[in-house]
């Protein structure tokens, strides 16, 4: 079952915080896959724990593998209709963009990684 069956399923008994969360992953889950817990956390003002246990009654391991469902959704609505990606106004061309934007932003953050800190902090 999809994420969002879930998230519908349950959301009548869900509590403040819960129902917050759900309407946020129906309503904006292109930016919420891009989120890490503590992001999405801050996002809503919810403890990131919050964010754990909404993922785990939902049936999730945690809110690694539900993001995962939230990102291949973003790929599946990127892929079939990849002409729409070409439109920077649609929600695939935004989607496209962010994502392109997100593993340029990495490859900066790998560039400048400084190795010898890494080094002693593992």
């Amino acid at each position: 079952m999809a994420y969002e069956d879930r998230i519908r399923r349950e959301r009548s008994g869900m509590s403040k915080s819960f129902a917050k969360l759900a309407d946020y992953l129906l309503d904006s889950y292109i930016e919420a896959s891009f989120m890490t817990a503590s992001e999405l956390a801050h996002a809503l003002n919810l403890d990131a724990a919050t964010v754990v246990r909404f993922s785990q009654h939902l049936g999730y391991k945690g809110y690694p593998e539900l993001q995962a469902e939230i990102r291949d959704k973003v790929r599946r609505d990127l892929l079939i209709r990849p002409h729409q990606a070409e439109d920077s106004n649609s929600v695939p061309g935004i989607v496209n963009y962010a994502m392109r934007e997100l593993v340029k932003e990495l490859e900066y953050t790998r560039i400048a990684l400084d190795t010898d800190i890494l080094s002693q902090l593992v």
